[in-house]
């Protein structure tokens, strides 16, 4: 539910504003949007169009979002603000000296949803790495397939500040699976996100999930069982979501090289918390596929993994104190992937 509060319809940059409101996870959420917004101009139209398929969270450009999650008595669970960019992602420093650059992709954990901008994973990477600049393309409440889609629709070398050598890293949990393919509790909210397919053995962009019949078959599910209890998982993971997941990921691999450099790398890390701990198996089969694509992956020892002190409790994403923890394990992971280029 929201409120549009202002939007006027200038030639010129106007400020607008956008409230809404929404509850899940026995929280009610409430976001105000503010930004100045050119409504005319060709840049926003298309900025429109592409959220509308991607991020959910993030509807104009160069916004700041004030963001609080509290339960039904009124206790806080959080209060945080976010400052993002011109395409909708989470602001990092420019360094004016920095000669190597990370991108940081991933869902709303690297976007950093319940962490104000001195809180993210990327703030906290960027004081581990101080000769590194920092790019977060974190995609509030997606999977990989809305990068691909973003990729698709625009060029990196558009979001990146230089040539510099560039690493990209794909922050990749259990649950991210279901959302590549459209799983039945996703359709409740996200219907609108881009459907690939393997069709033979050829990625092909279907358009969005809500165009598939067996989307408007899950909705129904989901009114006659709204607890999730009859039809809890759907559909079952079987090898062929497997192979299309990677497949996404290999298409995603090759873009980034296309638009930036083919000496460039990119990975994708393997979350060490799990929402899920069935969804292990899942994991592993999807990493299994990956590498035989020749995909990268980077694994953290299990015994350094994250815990559930690190997670707010009812909203589940990741607090300010466990994107510190993750972004330790993973600056010595990419200073080693930056001096093994160097050496070549």
């Amino acid at each position: 539910m929201f409120t549009l509060l202002a939007f006027p319809a200038l030639v010129q940059a106007a400020p607008v504003s956008l409230n809404k409101q929404d509850k899940r996870n026995g929280l009610i959420y409430t976001q105000t949007i503010t930004a100045d917004v050119d409504a005319s101009s060709a840049f926003f139209q298309k900025y429109r169009q592409i959220q509308k398929h991607i991020n959910l969270q993030v509807d104009f450009p160069e916004a700041v979002i004030q963001h609080t999650a509290r339960d039904e008595r009124g206790a806080i669970e959080f209060q945080k603000k976010y400052t993002t960019t011109r395409y909708g992602f989470r602001k990092s420093p420019l360094k004016e000296k920095s000669n190597k650059i990370l991108i940081i992709a991933g869902d709303s954990n690297t976007f950093g949803i319940g962490c104000n901008d001195d809180e993210t994973l990327t703030y906290h990477l960027d004081k581990l790495l101080p000769d590194t600049q920092m790019i977060n393309m974190g995609l509030a409440g997606t999977g990989a397939n809305s990068l691909l889609y973003f990729l698709q629709h625009y060029d990196l070398k558009d979001v990146i500040p230089s040539t510099a050598p560039t690493v990209m890293l794909y922050d990749f949990n259990d649950y991210l699976i279901e959302r590549m393919i459209g799983g039945k509790n996703f359709i409740r909210w996200g219907w609108m996100q881009p459907d690939y397919e393997l069709r033979g053995n050829e990625l092909v962009y279907a358009g969005t999930f809500n165009d598939q019949w067996i989307s408007k078959f899950y909705k129904l599910i989901n009114l006659i069982d709204p607890k999730n209890i009859l039809f809890p998982n759907l559909p079952r993971i079987h090898d062929h979501h497997y192979k299309l997941v990677a497949r996404i990921f290999l298409e995603i691999k090759k873009t980034f090289l296309q638009q930036t450099n083919k000496t460039n790398r990119f990975a994708v890390l393997i979350h060490p918390f799990t929402l899920n701990e069935q969804n292990r198996p899942v994991v592993a089969k999807v990493e299994e596929e990956l590498n035989k694509l020749g995909i990268e992956t980077i694994r953290f020892d299990e015994k350094t993994a994250l815990n559930y002190i690190s997670i707010y409790p009812h909203d589940l994403h990741m607090r300010p104190e466990g994107q510190l923890y993750y972004a330790g394990l993973i600056a010595p992971k990419v200073q080693n992937i930056f001096s093994l280029e160097s050496q070549k």
